[in-house]
């Protein structure tokens, strides 16, 4: 297929061409650009010219695949500032990026992709758009969320460049959930809720089907500690394959904007810590923070860590007025979480609760309000 132009109402996206090597060396030759890929800047304009004259003419895709490529330029007569590019295949397509780094932050990429998106959805028989980026790399990732993309999975050890082991997310974006036109209107805020959390000590992230092996070894060995005060502990230990599909509904709801959990790692994501979330199951401007720590690692303050930054994400990102968390009376241990944290102690509900083994339980509730309301 003959490529076209494509204009958004900043941007024009050209198909890529020799005579973009000029302009584009200089988008694109600050290192940054490549820290979390394994590529490195071009060497010259020469070796750029020739790169952009096979892909030009077509290039050599294995059978049945087309390469796509396209300069983007600022609108009326700007100048070039990277390029995006996809690789379709039979009903998908893997899209990619870069960017001149003296650009980012003001909407461009993002405008860019969803221009791509566009495309590939209207002019190739795309039914999912992917894209595939290391976990280290949070802009790239808050852009694919910023236009719909789910992160679906998460590969350890998936590369290695640079000296160092690359794991990778991978995201997706279905025909059916596209909403055509993104790239002629003004970027949208990034869906925080969907975007790895990172505190001090902690990474906290959606779950994806490739946790399943390590969720379970978390809870099974907690399952002392987990049944005694967690309700649905008292179906555990269950199978990888259980796991599995918990955490597609998990991955459903969150995408969908119904209910918030996320998976609790170490910093190197080859760990669970524990399990978390916030959930809109008390009044309509609230959100609950719920919160579990493998008995490993309790008493370490892993949970105020991971409590103050879902309250924090609830108030500048969600907008609520409080948040609540809700504990048994007996866990001397959750409560300490609220209590540090300045949440009051509003009620104890006396008997509201099914509990494992006791039938029935009390649960303090904690609210902690956002500023500005009282």
């Amino acid at each position: 297929m003959i490529q076209s132009g494509i204009s958004t109402s900043r941007l024009a996206l050209e198909p890529i061409c020799h005579g973009h090597a000029g302009p584009l060396f200089d988008a694109l030759r600050d290192r940054r650009v490549y820290e979390h890929i394994p590529l490195e800047p071009p060497a010259s304009i020469k070796e750029l010219a020739a790169r952009y004259s096979f892909l030009e003419s077509g290039g050599s895709p294995p059978p049945h695949e087309v390469w796509v490529n396209f300069a983007v330029r600022i609108l009326p007569d700007g100048p070039y500032i990277g390029r995006v590019e996809a690789t379709v295949g039979p009903a998908s397509a893997d899209v990619a990026y870069l960017l001149d780094p003296r650009h980012w932050g003001r909407g461009y990429g993002a405008e860019a992709v969803a221009a791509l998106l566009d495309h590939l959805f209207s002019e190739y028989d795309v039914e999912v758009a992917r894209g595939t980026l290391d976990t280290r790399n949070r802009r790239s990732a808050a852009l694919l969320m910023r236009l719909g993309f789910v992160c679906v999975d998460h590969v350890r050890n998936a590369d290695s460049f640079k000296g160092s082991s690359s794991h990778e997310y991978v995201f997706e974006l279905r025909r059916n959930s596209w909403n055509a036109g993104t790239a002629g209107k003004a970027p949208e805020p990034v869906p925080k809720s969907l975007t790895p959390i990172l505190t001090p000590r902690l990474v906290l992230r959606c779950w994806t089907p490739g946790d399943a092996p390590l969720l379970k070894e978390a809870i099974d060995a907690s399952l002392p500690e987990l049944k005694r005060w967690m309700p649905w502990a008292a179906a555990e230990p269950l199978p990888v394959a259980a796991k599995v599909e918990r955490i597609g509904k998990m991955q459903r709801a969150f995408a969908a904007g119904e209910d918030w959990t996320y998976g609790i790692f170490d910093r190197s994501e080859s760990r669970v810590v524990g399990g978390s979330g916030l959930h809109p199951r008390v009044a309509p401007d609230r959100l609950e923070i719920g919160y579990w720590i493998r008995s490993s690692e309790v008493g370490q303050g892993l949970a105020t860590e991971v409590a103050a930054a879902l309250a924090d994400v609830a108030f500048r990102l969600h907008g609520t007025s409080a948040v609540e968390i809700h504990c048994d009376p007996g866990n001397a241990r959750s409560a300490g979480v609220p209590r540090r944290l300045g949440f009051e102690h509003v009620e104890t509900r006396v008997a509201d609760k099914a509990a494992p083994a006791v039938g029935s339980r009390d649960t303090m509730v904690w609210v902690l309000r956002a500023p500005g309301y009282c």
